[in-house]
């Protein structure tokens, strides 16, 4: 798909858009509108908007437009068009967690999170599509339908945070909030070729977003540029750190980063890791100290820990639904439930043992390193109902692997952060991730960032 510069409005960053503001160039309610226009006239090609909101977004925009004449914004995100992940509440508006039971559901309260975005002045275009429950596979939602990727729509955009990563790449928003249990906001932010975060597990309140493992969910941002998805994070951190100016190239000289040669070797397609290690060298080139390290979890053991935990806390999440209204689930989701359910009491406290003596494990094993460094995703994006990729000469279901090197990340309680290292031949975004421990955004966004300005690749976007 051909690739657009940043000259269209919609492409721009929030300090782009901020500086337009303050000249007069333009204003929250004349960008409003060309968001809403662009929705409304692309977004049924990709399906990324469970519901455009604008009598609020109008509202949002005409009140930023009121603070900022008056020389008194809210902060940097002041009149930035933003959206929700339709797992977080939004009081007055329909929110529904991608079910067809909750259809028509009306909160009376903001979840934490719109709560703390709308005190930065934020504008609210909407709610975004996900998988059923923040739970799904690659065939997208039941009810509501798959969520196609901008940069080819015959494949998918990633989940569980579908909409998020699609409406981000293709213009639709400036940035938006995802949910990450196991890498659902870091699959679609690498495979929609966009910058995502999971944040360190416990850093963010997560009142008001329905749980799928609430020991194991996290709540972050979607943006197209490092610096973006820093202002997001600092909007909605319990406390923030000033991450956002953290968030700026600089020399890596004597940071040492670590590269589990072996884990990735093993588990990637040809041109996942044709790109990292293009990757690497854009590392080497900053002066980085690049050590092979082992991750000090045995992938395996480090699943059965995840399922284990997520799937009992899912199964105890959906007992106000099931198994009365079991009939309205998809079946991938009934199957989790059903597997949850047969989870005891005892294997699962054994399970968040196994996850201490993990979190353990791998502090000690990567207690020389400033950060990890993986690709994101094991394979490209796959077609819309086709779970099949070729790693390492072998056919294999990429829903069965797509966890690979996202999933170890929440079980340990790392932050990690996807962003774009290259494209495959067929023109689809390949994501970089890195892993740093827990505390550790600050250090993990002056990498992140560091790398965005030297990759080569430069920073694309699909024309719808």
């Amino acid at each position: 798909m051909r690739a657009v510069a940043d000259s269209a409005p919609w492409y721009w960053d929030a300090e782009r858009l901020a500086a337009a503001y303050r000249s007069g160039e333009t204003d929250p309610v004349e960008v409003t509108e060309l968001f809403l226009t662009r929705i409304a006239e692309i977004d049924p090609s990709f399906n990324s908007y469970r519901l455009a909101t604008a009598p609020r977004a109008r509202a949002d925009a005409e009140a930023a437009r009121r603070r900022l004449r008056a020389g008194a914004p809210l902060g940097p995100l002041d009149g930035i068009p933003i959206a929700l992940k339709d797992l977080i509440d939004t009081a007055g508006i329909e929110t529904t967690y991608g079910s067809r039971i909750l259809c028509g559901r009306i909160p009376a309260a903001n979840a934490a999170v719109a709560r703390r975005l709308r005190s930065a002045g934020t504008v609210l275009l909407g709610k975004l599509h996900l998988l059923e429950f923040a739970m799904g596979s690659i065939t997208g939602n039941a009810y509501f339908g798959p969520c196609r990727n901008p940069w080819n729509r015959d494949h998918f955009s990633g989940g569980s945070s579908t909409g998020s990563g699609s409406a981000v790449a293709a213009g639709m928003v400036l940035g938006a909030l995802g949910t990450d249990t196991s890498g659902s906001i870091r699959q679609p932010a690498a495979w929609c070729g966009v910058v995502g975060l999971k944040p360190t597990n416990g850093s963010i309140n997560l009142a008001g977003i329905f749980p799928l493992s609430p020991t194991c969910d996290t709540v972050g941002p979607l943006a197209r540029t490092v610096a973006d998805a820093a202002l997001l994070l600092d909007a909605i951190a319990d406390h923030p750190a000033g991450i956002s100016q953290a968030a700026r190239p600089r020399s890596l000289a004597g940071i040492k980063i670590g590269v589990p040669e072996t884990w990735v070797a093993q588990s990637v397609t040809d041109q996942v890791a044709d790109a990292y290690e293009k990757a690497l060298g854009v590392l080497d080139g900053l002066g980085a100290d690049l050590l092979p390290v082992e991750p000090g979890f045995i992938e395996d053991e480090v699943t059965r820990t995840y399922q284990s935990i997520v799937l009992y806390e899912a199964a105890n999440a959906h007992r106000a639904w099931y198994p009365e209204r079991a009939a309205d689930y998809a079946p991938y989701l009934r199957g989790n439930i059903e597997a949850g359910r047969r989870v005891s009491k005892e294997g699962y406290a054994a399970a968040i043992e196994r996850r201490g003596s993990w979190r353990e494990r791998t502090a000690l094993a990567l207690a020389d390193v400033a950060a990890v460094v993986t690709p994101t995703q094991p394979t490209e994006a796959p077609q819309l109902n086709c779970d099949i990729a070729q790693v390492a000469g072998q056919a294999v279901s990429s829903l069965a692997i797509r966890g690979r090197f996202t999933m170890p990340w929440s079980v340990v309680g790392w932050p990690a952060l996807s962003l774009p290292g290259g494209y495959s031949r067929s023109g689809l975004p390949i994501g970089i991730q890195f892993a740093a421990p827990p505390g550790a955004e600050s250090q993990l966004f002056a990498i992140a960032a560091s790398f965005e300005g030297a990759a080569p690749h430069g920073m694309p976007h699909p024309v719808p």
